[in-house]
């Protein structure tokens, strides 16, 4: 049986497509089961529309802000990587678009981790 579906979200900032996260979200479930936490890193985009469409599902959502005023520019490598460590996600779904550099970041962690991962690269 496989494990529980712990779906992480990411994505660039400027994203603001709802409807290709939530088909995403909704093909993870019918490939992955059921969804028992949703992951994100509070950025606005597809972190807070993934985090608001599981809610309205009664999914459990863990949410890992970045600390700017404790780490600085280091912060959101840090969250990122703490997202993986400590949320344990079984996807990955990354929204990038050109230029967004914390998200291409978070695809490199996640291939580096041996996490599956899906990346929607196109334009919002």
């Amino acid at each position: 049986m496989a494990p529980p579906l712990r779906l992480l979200v990411c994505g660039s900032r400027e994203w603001t497509d709802i409807e290709p996260i939530r088909r995403a979200m909704d093909q993870a479930i019918v490939d992955h089961g059921p969804m028992e936490v949703l992951i994100h890193g509070t950025c606005r985009g597809p972190d807070t529309i993934a985090g608001d469409i599981a809610q309205s599902w009664g999914v459990h959502v863990e949410a890992y802000p970045a600390l700017w005023n404790t780490y600085g520019k280091r912060a959101g490598y840090l969250r990122n990587a703490q997202m993986l460590k400590e949320g344990k996600p079984t996807l990955v779904l990354a929204f990038p678009v050109p230029g967004s550099r914390g998200t291409h970041m978070m695809i490199g962690l996640t291939h580096a981790a041996g996490i599956p991962i899906i990346v929607r690269d196109n334009r919002p």
